[in-house]
C-alpha cells in the first residue's frame, strides 16, 4: 500500500496534511512525498494532478484506488485511509 502526497513549499494546506500524517497511524502505508513543483506541466496532467495538496492511495500492484485533494481535517484523513485499509485487509 501506498500513499502518494502532492504538495508544495509554502502551502500551509500542505503543511497540515504534513503534521496530520504524523500524528495519526499509517505504519502499513508506505508515505512518498512528492513536490508538485518539480514534476512537468504534462506529467502533472498525466496523474490527473490540478491541486495541492493531493492524497492518491495505491494498491500493492500501483493501481489507483482512491484520491482526495485539497484540506483536509484530522477524522476525514483518518476516514479516508481507513475505508482503505478496511476494504484492502477485507
Amino acid at each position: 500500500m501506498k500513499l502518494l502526497q502532492y504538495s508544495i513549499d509554502n502551502c500551509k494546506s500542505c503543511d497540515q496534511i504534513s503534521n496530520l500524517l504524523t500524528k495519526i497511524n499509517i505504519k502499513d502505508i508506505l508515505l512518498d512525498k512528492i513536490d508538485a513543483t518539480s514534476l512537468s506541466p504534462e506529467s502533472l496532467k498525466q496523474t490527473g494532478i490540478k491541486t495541492v495538496p493531493t492524497l492518491v492511495l495505491l494498491n500493492d500492484e500501483g493501481q489507483e484506488v482512491s484520491r482526495k485533494s485539497g484540506t483536509l481535517t484530522k477524522k476525514q484523513l483518518e476516514d479516508f485511509l481507513g475505508v482503505w485499509l478496511l476494504t484492502t485487509k477485507i
